[in-house]
């Protein structure tokens, strides 16, 4: 089923009386709201889209409920179990990392994927942990309560010992964590605990040419033909318990798990997303949409541009050379790309002048009432004071993040080296184990060629847009002469960092008499004065105008929701478990272009024949294209989907969610947004802000049809 432009025209003139008449009111398929909330605000949405669930069958604390089969995948990702022996899927790129760091030139999983054809060959990944949530609870009262009389900084101190107040006990419970965040710029606060799984082991992935399928080229684009999934397994004490890697334990066994449906899906049927979005802006005011799209997000995207135009060269011409910096070069990629489609969304959707409009309506009902004005009336005229001085230091800030704090290699050492100099000296424990594994992992994924001419066109960017105050006495001194032979052959070669067994060494052996022949290292010494020089010139400054900001935002936000009444008011994304829904549509991005909602392996057989390296396909997935070899995973076509796109509101850290029918059934994996609508974490338009979904029918013909692994198939609930 197709959206046709007489829908397109009818849905964007609907749409757009909405958007402008409606200043906090929620509009249908926005928002990412809280699971305790549901019942509350929630379910007579839900109800109107068609979902069969209750609050409780969705999150419940006396009870198995779905959020039991929802984990925090790793640091920013979601997965979902979908088996009873602890069997979870993700996204390929969730499980990028885990499966570059098994992968070697001689056994390249990730070219060329990986299937444990039994248990015993499942892979442990050692960095990887999973977390599921156990409760969450309002402690909003606990927190604030009683604060008023107290000035901005023993609030702050007081808030920190509540915090800790709350959350001591738990954490000294092994495997536990609970931590408390604020939400709403801390005008709410709750609590989480988390269960922590350690023994993650990589059961199965595609090649990249499947679950990367399209690249950089689609990042971020529809229509979409990606296999973005990848398969580890929990395991755990016998008894289910948590516990590090040790051969004798065995997969964790839950009764709580996704039932996956294959059952035909069509435009408008209601979707859900259960999962972990990283962070959204909803709330601030037109000048901070001002500032993100005319320098923040530009800035960030001409650095970037340069680092990722650096690696290329090099990853193109040595295979070595693309596995070390394949990860790095992804998780780059993904905010270069994404930022240059926020500025065109924000400028499409006018959202400067839209924030204004909201605001004139919001100092409309300010200045209605006496109380309000003296509470709330110079809050937007703060803002826009504020803005005016801290876009100066947040530019010198994006400059400095991503040249120094994000840049070369050898800088990331710098910091990890100041660091152990810093514990030891200050006769603090050190996990030197510990800290030489990272090491090993550090300089696996480490080229010097690579890393010294990414660091010297990035300073040399430095040179060219940041004042010479900001440089430090060495940049300043070498600041004409960034020239290949002078920087590599005077400044980066004469840096031990770069040498694997001399750094170790130095770690093993380490006296406090050694520590000048750290701080006198050329590349140390280097990132040293740039790490002094910001700090002295600008940090404190971006600091002090950062904090009065949120201080702002957090009255404006007080205000909103004293202005919203009763009615549901969405809090930002902060990476705990949020709920989001929408239904199954395309949209429409530009005049005379409309895109289905649903993308079929003919789709990928088709971008293969192109002569682009982003669409090279295995020739086994070819062939099964072509002789028809589809199994039971077809849509009403007889054809195997690929993947569909939705209005959900998601955000980083949404990828891996469990997309979910009317039902509850497994029906999807989020793994991606449409780049026209990648503005959505600062405001979302209807029109435009999809969700990019993996279709489960691909997932599992890839498992069995591409991967023969139909075992990993059997052990999952499939309803027809």
């Amino acid at each position: 089923m197709r959206h046709n432009s007489f829908h397109c025209l009818r849905k964007m003139m609907f749409l757009g009386v909405v958007i402008l008449s409606t200043s906090i009111a929620s509009i249908a398929d926005e928002g990412m709201w809280i699971p305790t909330l549901l019942k509350k605000y929630n379910m007579e949405d839900l109800q109107r889209l068609g979902f069969h669930l209750t609050a409780e069958d969705i999150y419940s604390v006396n009870h198995e409920s779905l959020k039991d089969a929802v984990a925090l995948f790793g640091e920013g990702c979601t997965g979902e179990v979908i088996s009873p022996d602890g069997l979870l899927l993700t996204n390929h790129h969730c499980g990028y990392s885990s499966i570059q760091s098994l992968s070697s030139v001689e056994d390249n999983l990730l070219k060329d994927g990986f299937w444990a054809q039994k248990r015993s060959d499942e892979l442990h990944s050692p960095a990887l942990k999973v977390r599921f949530l156990e409760r969450m609870e309002d402690v909003t009262d606990k927190i604030i309560l009683d604060l008023d009389t107290l000035s901005k900084v023993q609030q702050k101190e007081k808030i920190k010992e509540r915090i800790l107040a709350l959350t001591n006990t738990m954490n000294q419970k092994p495997y536990t964590e609970a931590i408390v965040k604020p939400l709403l710029y801390g005008n709410q606060y709750f609590l989480y605990v988390y269960k922590i799984y350690k023994d993650i082991r990589l059961v199965g992935a595609p090649p990249s040419s499947i679950g990367k399928f399209g690249g950089d080229t689609d990042n971020w684009v529809w229509p979409r033909h990606t296999g973005d999934f990848s398969m580890f397994r929990i395991y755990a004490n016998e008894d289910g318990s948590p516990n590090t890697y040790s051969v004798q334990n065995v997969p964790l066994k839950t009764k709580t798990f996704f039932k996956i449906k294959l059952g035909k899906l069509k435009v408008g049927d209601p979707t859900m997303v259960i999962g972990y979005p990283g962070k959204t802006q909803l709330y601030l005011p037109s000048d901070a949409i001002e500032m993100y799209q005319n320098t923040s997000f530009p800035t960030r995207v001409d650095v970037r541009d340069v680092k990722l135009t650096t690696w290329k060269s090099f990853m193109d011409k040595d295979p070595k050379v693309e596995i070390q910096y394949a990860s790095k070069y992804a998780r780059t990629a993904n905010g270069w790309k994404k930022w240059q489609g926020a500025v065109l969304g924000l400028s499409r959707f006018h959202a400067v002048e839209r924030k204004k409009e909201s605001e004139k309506l919001f100092q409309n009902w300010v200045d209605a009432n006496s109380n309000r004005q003296k509470e709330y009336g110079d809050v937007l005229s703060r803002f826009d004071s504020l803005y005016k001085e801290f876009d100066i230091y947040n530019k010198r800030h994006i400059y400095y993040e991503e040249v120094v704090e994000r840049g070369a290699d050898l800088f990331e050492l710098s910091a990890i080296m100041n660091g152990f100099i810093h514990d030891k000296d200050k006769g603090l424990a050190v996990d030197t184990t510990a800290l030489l594994c990272k090491i090993d992992k550090f300089y696996k994924d480490y080229n010097p060629n690579v890393d010294a001419y990414v660091m010297m066109e990035l300073l040399q960017l430095y040179v060219d847009h940041v004042s010479p105050d900001y440089y430090g006495k060495m940049l300043f001194k070498m600041k004409d002469k960034l020239n290949q032979d002078y920087f590599i052959r005077k400044v980066y070669n004469k840096s031990f960092l770069k040498d694997p067994q001399k750094v170790k060494n130095f770690i093993t052996n380490y006296q406090r008499s050694d520590r000048s022949k750290l701080t006198k290292d050329s590349i140390f010494k280097l990132k040293h004065q740039l790490d002094q020089t910001y700090v002295f010139t600008s940090f404190f400054k971006y600091q002090y105008i950062s904090q009065q900001i949120q201080q702002n935002l957090k009255l404006y936000v007080k205000a909103l929701r004293e202005m919203n009444g009763k009615s549901a008011f969405k809090s930002d994304a902060n990476l705990t478990m949020r709920i989001s829904y929408g239904v199954i549509e395309g949209y429409c991005p530009k005049d005379g272009v409309e895109y289905s909602a649903f993308t079929t392996l003919k789709g990928v057989w088709q971008k293969s024949q192109m002569d682009i390296v982003d669409y090279v396909a295995p020739k086994k997935l070819i062939d099964l294209y072509e002789s028809k070899d589809y199994g039971a995973y077809v849509n009403a076509e007889g054809e195997v989907p690929v993947a569909f796109s939705a209005s959900n509101h998601t955000t980083g850290g949404n990828s891996g969610s469990p997309i979910l029918d009317r039902d509850g059934y497994l029906i999807g994996v989020n793994f991606d947004r449409c780049w026209d609508g990648t503005m959505s974490d600062l405001m979302f338009d209807p029109l435009y802000c999809r969700n990019i979904i993996l279709d489960i029918r691909y997932v599992l013909f890839v498992i069995d049809k591409y991967a023969d692994a139909a075992h990993l198939i059997n052990e999952m609930e499939i309803v027809h």
